[in-house]
């Protein structure tokens, strides 16, 4: 791990959800033979979204492996995260591979595949939810590091504009009934608007 922090933090994790009922097949600990900031790569099982660990970010070599009834379950559990980075989805239907790829609330998602996402460099890859915002990669990628300003100039330098400027009496007058043609419901209101708006 990269600080004395981050190795606490997936400490917290791990040891929540084994008293919670979850088990560690493999790990679960620091790394005894090695000085620093060593974990054991770590495989969890039992856990659920009560847990820390499902539903925060850890970013260190652990594992949960949950079962799904089906899935449309594996869908929601994915999904039932304040997170949304990237995420994969490994399946034999293709078909459903990419359905739950669309529907998954993340930036990225990789299809029988981990990551792969990241180093295609030609397409954006950002974050939803808490994860983050903007993109790198892509023509997206390059635009933050950019400042993008619209200038719109008037071609015609016409004197009067509807229904900005100026503002007069007969402008909101008309403005009035052009919204009541727009938006109210029914043919005869909206013929009475319109007999309205040619009078005006």
């Amino acid at each position: 791990m990269t600080s004395e922090a981050q190795l606490k933090e997936i400490e917290t994790q791990v040891d929540e959800a084994l008293a919670k009922g979850a088990k560690a097949l493999t790990g679960g600990r620091r790394n005894p033979n090695l000085p620093g900031y060593y974990y054991e790569p770590t495989v969890v099982v039992d856990a659920d979204h009560s847990m820390k660990l499902l539903t925060e970010e850890t970013f260190g070599p652990i594992i949960p492996i949950v079962k799904v009834k089906d899935a449309d379950d594996a869908l929601r559990m994915a999904n039932d995260s304040r997170y949304g980075l990237s995420g994969c989805v490994f399946a034999g239907d293709k078909a459903l591979a990419q359905r739950l790829a669309e529907e998954m609330n993340n930036g990225s998602v990789s299809i029988n595949d981990s990551l792969v996402s990241f180093i295609v460099t030609d397409a954006p890859m950002g974050a939803r939810k808490d994860s983050g915002f903007g993109y790198r990669h892509g023509a997206a990628g390059i635009r933050k590091f950019c400042q993008q300003k619209t200038i719109v100039i008037d071609r015609f330098g016409l004197k009067e504009e509807f229904p900005w400027y100026p503002a007069t009496r007969k402008k909101s007058v008309q403005i009035r009934h052009l919204l009541n043609l727009l938006c109210h419901s029914g043919w005869s209101h909206k013929l009475r608007a319109l007999k309205e708006l040619i009078r005006a």
